[in-house]
């Protein structure tokens, strides 16, 4: 079954609800865990220190886990393979309409999911919806409809 954690944003603070959340991101029945960090909210030249960034916030943690972190690819066909290969998918917030094409052209994208956790927060949450609200842009959007 596909798990679906849902996070309104600012996920960089540190706060009790913030360390919740991460800890049932990785809160699966196994002890080696594949995380992949999914940047695509956000310009390329900052996804190296976003993805240290939060590696360091899941290792912080101190949970029993054994993660094993990987950076999403934009390239369709890498990409299709390393959500395959992962235990949960963590995707991070930003601006939801670069996140959506990027993913909008994924084929099967849904049916890739399957089986995975799935960890959206802000624009990561937002293209899962039906609608979602931008404050840039102050209207109601588009999602995929998922959720």
């Amino acid at each position: 079954m596909t798990k679906y954690i849902l996070h309104g944003g600012r996920t960089s603070y540190d706060s009790p609800s913030n360390r919740e959340y991460f800890l049932e991101t990785i809160n699966i029945d196994k002890k080696s865990i594949k995380l992949l960090v999914v940047l695509f909210s956000r310009d390329k030249e900052v996804w190296e220190e976003k993805f240290n960034q939060y590696k360091q916030i899941f290792l912080n943690l101190h949970s029993d886990k054994d993660i094993e972190f990987v950076l999403a690819e934009p390239d369709q066909q890498i990409f299709s393979r390393q959500v395959l290969d992962a235990d949960v998918i963590f995707i991070l917030g930003g601006e939801t309409i670069l996140l959506m094409s990027y993913l909008k052209n994924i084929p099967n994208l849904k049916e890739l999911f399957e089986n995975k956790v799935i960890s959206g927060s802000s624009a990561g949450a937002n293209f899962l919806s039906k609608y979602y609200y931008t404050i840039n842009g102050k209207e109601v959007r588009h999602g995929l409809g998922w959720i």
